[in-house]
């Protein structure tokens, strides 16, 4: 079959004729049996190594036909038709299309003849719903007709007397179709001959048999399953248990850690990893004692299997199966795709539990049904009942919102906006229908939130190729408390040399002196586990501090093992990372109450209204409170005295509209109302504008904590990009101003000037730590005022200089100031250091004036009797002159990064705007020996995006199939990085670019002298307006607030607002938090 399949599939591959590939059984009766392992087993007997080997060489061909299958470029329709098990489980699992029918008979009877799952089966079984896969891996169990869609297997279930007209009917539709919509259209071909469950039906695998499959089948080891299966001693539970205790032990202990291992590979590493476990059962005894009793055998006998018990078999023996051979004699496997991917690319059956308990914790059941239905995909309604009382397995860290269903009841009127709000009957036309659409839909938010935010916990490379010292049972005694002081709680366990530590001190009170840290710095050993968080279940903290995450262990029970500690006994005694994060979210210190203990008082009305958090996004309410106060944004996006919103096309993607909305609801009042559950409000929920603002963005397209100043650059620079397409009123025109370089060559003393374009001014804050008696505590800072910041930014420094003028390299002395002032200053205090390649925010006091102050000082005067070199003379240089993204740079500096080594990133990453390229740039290149060297730019190489992409850069691109016009367009769109110059085009694919002419026309319009930035007239006064404030120890973790100062109450009297969320008081601990704030925003007084 395999030599047959695999040359036709590769030829159906290259044919451009053939638009899709349609798998069925010859004869009727069966899709496939599966192989002859009958004739493997006996040339094993006759031939020993050289019968291992042929046999192996069978399973490689077949995993080669296996990934192929998988890893399809066209549509595969396998028609799983009759018997389908074995080899014909693996022609099929894979396939995007697996069409089941009324005679479909699907198994694994592997582990039946002591062998395993094999043709993929560890990864296709181990992504089923909860542990269907392990039960049916492990008993063998079969499922006949419609069960095999409900279990997952099969994606469509169509009567097998249609199965003629379907493949008629495939053959006309795919024969004239592009290749861009194949997989669509086969998908809506299937769905035209596709039938409901009879009448009756019930998934034999679900309801409470379906609970204890997942509460028996999820232990980790198979001596588990069996305890539990006899301990529950039901019907179900005791033939269960009798199958497996017939069965080789060696085949189903390993097939179960099997399993465990396949959920977390890719598709190809794991039938990589398969492959070189059917070598290893080629040379077990079980394999070819159970081929032979139970087929060879006639009549069939019961095998004698070694060892004969479940009891005997341990890990190491599952180890050893489990481990690829040094040495192998088998020949490797060289897959022909290269393709791999971790899920399962198309989604054409049932959605899964998770997909489902997602939707239903955002909606009610219908509005679930309607949303899974919109696939057009009978058996909904039954697999939503199925899980809707079911609550999913805490096993993340998940953001949810309340459900509105829960609260309150809901009335629907239909009326006439046009006409004073007038009643409309709805038995007019077609309204009716309308209405239902509407209310049966999904609404924009419940959309994106369907894609709300998880910590989704993975394996690393590091704990994967863990390399343990040698073994031993560490004593009692030495697991009491950590190696270095007496703390006996947040212990972590180091699974390298299990040395027990420490941990950092934690949230909520958990001690910490940070020992399990120091032995990572001591010894490099990457992975440790928290002791109290390890449960019976094979559940437990660990941490990578090579990575600097949290991460999964697949293999925690033999880890442990390794140090005499048996997880099975172990009792779980403190909060998890995942618990104490949950409490973080909700409890971050941020006092609201008075020094005396007295709750803040929440207020009400115009301009005080909250924000709910949207899953970690504190960030964005914190930046869009600060902007809306500030009488610019109000004025361009706030009308009062309008009854409606714009009517756009498409108001989702509206960036102008989405601002209006929230502007709206953020200065308005309507919303500012205490809620029935608390004294707060309840704040409202700008998805929408969220998932705008981020759209295409690779951190703030997630539901993941963010920085606030990158976003506050993110979130300016696209209402800027969109004000100057719409050619209207651009309200960031508020922050710009302009800095004025002086370099002053030692020798000749010529000087030259240099403005920069400024929205922001990023300066570091001096960390100076005070005396501490106790090396182990919480280093603490002096306090640094910000006139000493700003002095420091301006003041004088030596540079390496090479002079135009005298040619001498003599260096020069550089000066910065103010050339204008901005109506609004943005200052972010640059508080953060790189520590183990991870920025750390460090708690350094600064103090900020309340009232007026001055920046007269600062202003950059040019001196009369200086000899300043022309422009002419100064041309040549600039135009070698790299000039860095400014708020790229200000975001790398604020991650702690020197300022060369920025501007070097930068440089290599086209300049790109995006300070994510240039960071990963960073961390890429740390080692570099020349990393903190100036950066040398040979001749004629800026990097500057200002002048437009280079010929080299737009040949490149062409080279790749686009045109010149594309090119040059995708190039000033990505700031002239080629890599999201790509990755543009490919979003764009019908923009037909710009030609030069155009180019020049827009840098024209952008250029300084047509946009005055700032103004230089004196007093420069200013005032500070707001802080945004952030809490933790990590700028992509922790909680950000915002204090405004805003008029209060009838008689407008000033006083500072609290904006925590959908939490807005009066007050709060401005003093104390005007000291740490992360960014400050400076109104000018004039």
């Amino acid at each position: 079959m395999i030599d047959k399949l695999t040359p036709n599939v590769l030829e159906y591959v290259k044919n451009d004729s053939v638009k899709a590939i349609v798998l069925k059984g010859a004869g009727g009766k069966a899709l496939c049996a599966g192989g002859d392992v009958a004739a493997l087993a006996s040339g094993i007997t006759k031939d020993g190594e050289a019968g291992s080997i042929n046999a192996t060489t069978f399973f490689r061909d077949e995993y080669l036909l296996v990934q192929l299958i998988a890893t399809l470029s066209k549509p595969y329709v396998a028609l799983m038709h009759g018997i389908t098990m074995g080899g014909g489980v693996g022609v099929s699992v894979h396939a995007p299309f697996r069409v089941a029918t009324e005679k479909t008979l699907f198994a694994m009877p592997e582990t039946d003849i002591g062998f395993f799952p094999d043709v993929g089966g560890t990864y296709f079984l181990s992504r089923l719903d909860g542990e269907i896969g392990t039960y049916l891996a492990l008993t063998s169990a079969r499922l006949k007709g419609y069960d095999v869609v409900s279990a997952g297997i099969a994606t469509h279930y169509i009567p097998s007397d249609r199965l003629p007209a379907l493949e008629k009917r495939l053959a006309e539709a795919t024969a004239n179709s592009s290749s861009d919509s194949q997989f669509e259209l086969v998908n809506s071909v299937l769905n035209e001959f596709q039938a409901d469950a009879p009448e009756g039906y019930k998934f034999s695998l679900g309801g409470e048999t379906r609970k204890l499959i997942d509460r028996v089948f999820g232990k980790n080891t198979i001596q588990e399953v069996v305890a539990e299966l006899e301990k529950n001693g039901s019907e179900f539970s005791i033939a269960s248990k009798k199958t497996i205790l017939a069965r080789s032990p060696t085949s189903v202990a390993v097939t179960l850690q099997a399993l465990r291992r396949g959920k977390t590979l890719g598709i190809s590493e794991a039938l990589d990893k398969e492959y070189r476990l059917s070598e290893n059962f080629m040379y077990h005894h079980d394999f070819v004692e159970g081929v032979s009793a139970k087929l060879i055998s006639k009549p069939a006998r019961i095998p004698k299997y070694i060892p004969a018990k479940i009891e005997s078999i341990t890990q190491k023996d599952v180890d050893v199966m489990l481990a690829t051979k040094a040495n192998s004699p088998s020949p490797d496997i060289k897959f022909i795709n290269g393709e791999d991917f971790l899920d399962y690319p198309y989604k054409f059956g049932l959605p899964t539990e998770q997909e489902v308990l997602s939707v239903l914790s955002k909606g009610t059941k219908q509005q679930t049904v309607e949303y899974f239905k919109s696939n057009n995909k009978p058996g909904v309604s039954r697999k939503v009942a199925e899980r809707e009382q079911t609550p999913p397995k805490v096993a993340r860290l998940v953001v949810r919102d309340d459900n509105e269903q829960d609260h309150f009841n809901t009335e629907t009127f239909v009326k006439d906006l046009l006409f004073e709000g007038h009643p409309v009957d709805t038995s007019i036309g077609n309204l009716q229908a309308v209405v239902d659409g509407v209310l049966s839909a999904l609404s924009a938010t419940k959309k994106i939130e369907i894609n709300e935010w998880e910590q989704d916990i993975k394996p690393c490379t590091h704990i994967l190729n863990l390399k343990q010292q040698e073994a031993s049972a560490l004593k009692q005694q030495s697991l009491s408390h950590c190696s270095k002081c007496d703390l006996n709680e947040n212990l972590w366990l180091c699974l390298v040399c299990g040395n027990l530590g420490c941990g950092r001190a934690q949230f909520g009170g958990v001690g910490g002196n940070s020992h399990g840290l120091a032995h990572f710095d001591e010894t490099q050993h990457e992975v440790s586990v928290k002791l109290g968080s390890i449960t019976p279940e094979g559940s437990a903290d660990v941490f990578c501090y090579k990575c600097s995450d949290e991460i999964k262990d697949p293999e925690l029970a033999k880890h442990m093992a390794h140090w005499g500690i048996n997880i099975a006994e172990a009792e779980k005694t403190e909060k998890s990372l995942t618990e104490l994060q949950l409490e973080q979210n909700m409890k971050w210190d941020f006092s609201m109450s008075t020094d005396d203990g007295k709750e803040l008082e929440p207020i009400y009305g115009p301009q005080l209204t909250g924000l709910k958090n949207l899953g970690n996004s504190c960030y964005l309410s914190s930046v869009s409170q600060v902007l809306f106060s500030l009488p610019e944004f109000q004025k361009t996006y706030y009308d009062p005295a309008a009854k409606t919103l714009d009517l756009v096309a498409d108001p989702a993607n509206d960036l102008d509209l989405q601002l209006k909305k929230l502007a709206d609801g953020l200065l308005s009042g309507r919303y500012s109302v205490p809620s029935n559950e608390s004294a707060h409000q309840r704040g409202i929920q700008p998805f929408t504008f969220k998932h705008l603002i981020g759209k295409g963005h690779e951190e703030f397209s997630t539901m993941r904590q963010q920085d606030a100043f990158e976003f506050w650059i993110h979130l300016l620079t696209k209402i800027s990009e969109n004000s100057k397409a719409k050619k209207e009123h651009d309200p960031t025109k508020i922050f710009e101003f302009q800095l004025e370089q002086r370099l002053e060559c030692q020798n000749c003393h010529k000087v030259r000037y240099r403005t920069e374009d400024q929205e922001n001014l990023s300066i570091p804050v001096p960390a100076r730590k005070e005396p501490q008696t106790d090396e182990s505590a919480e280093p603490t800072y002096e306090t640094v005022e910000l006139k000493e910041c700003l002095d420091n930014y301006t003041a004088p420094e030596n540079v390496e200089y090479k002079c135009k003028s005298c040619g001498e390299s003599a260096g020069a002395i550089k000066n910065v100031g103010f050339h204008t002032f901005p109506d609004v200053l943005v200052v972010n205090a640059r508080r953060f250091q790189i520590i183990n390649w991870v920025p750390t925010k460090l708690d350094i006091p600064v103090n900020v004036p309340d009232e007026i102050f001055s920046l007269d000082k600062y202003l950059s005067v040019r001196p009369d009797n200086e000899e300043v070199v022309s422009d002419d003379e100064d041309e040549e240089e600039d135009s070698n002159k790299f000039i860095p993204n400014e708020s790229a740079l200000a975001g790398l500096e604020a991650m702690g990064f020197p300022r060369t080594r920025c501007e070097k990133a930068l440089y290599h990453t086209g300049n790109s705007p995006d300070a994510e390229v240039a960071m990963n740039w960073l961390f890429a290149h740390m080692e570099d020996p020349d990393i903190d060297e100036p950066l040398v730019i040979p001749a004629g190489g800026s990097n500057s995006a200002s002048s437009g992409p280079s010929s080299e850069q737009i040949a490149m691109l062409q080279d790749m199939g686009f045109t010149a016009p594309q090119a040059r367009k995708a190039l000033r769109e990505t700031g002239g990085n080629p890599e999201a110059a790509v990755e543009w085009l490919f979003n764009n694919p019908t923009d037909p670019g710009e030609d030069e002419q155009t180019v020049d026309t827009i840098l024209d319009d952008v250029s300084p002298e047509s946009q005055p930035r700032g103004d230089a007239s004196l007093p420069a006064n200013y005032r500070l307006k707001a802080i945004i404030c952030h809490k933790g120890r990590s700028i992509h973790a922790g909680h950000y607030v915002a204090f405004i100062r805003k008029p209060i109450g009838e008689n407008g009297e000033e006083d500072w607002v609290l904006f925590n969320d959908e939490k807005v008081v009066r007050g709060g601990e401005i003093a104390e938090m005007k000291k740490y704030a992360y960014i400050y925003v400076f109104e000018r007084v004039k």
